[in-house]
């Protein structure tokens, strides 16, 4: 194997700080474009919460004026009509008590 007699301590050296050099200078660059083009995008996810943020103060707001709507007891509990309540539990058979199956189940005691 030939030595090589243009690699010398010196030419290493220069080539590290070079490099080191180069990748700095670029890094700044990046830095330097991120900055002009982070200034005109938009996030989507914060257009988007601003309209989450709207349906939801309207939702509260019904929510509050639906309970509002009710006589109020002065402990922090409100008193409302049982028709209110449970409506949707009779309307859904909820509130029926447990009824006899009427199927078969085919097995053979003995």
């Amino acid at each position: 194997m030939e030595p090589n007699l243009r690699d010398t301590p010196l030419r290493r050296f220069n080539t590290f700080w070079w490099g080191l050099a180069l990748f700095l200078a670029f890094a700044i660059a990046a830095v330097i474009v991120k900055g002009f083009v982070a200034d005109e995008r938009i996030d989507a996810e914060t257009e988007r919460g601003k309209e989450r943020t709207e349906i939801y103060n309207k939702i509260v707001g019904q929510q509050l004026d639906e309970r509002n709507s009710y006589k109020d007891n002065g402990d922090g509990t409100v008193k409302v009509k049982p028709e209110d309540v449970f409506g949707l539990g009779k309307e859904m058979g909820l509130l029926d008590g447990p009824k006899a199956s009427d199927k078969k189940h085919n097995k053979q005691f003995d």
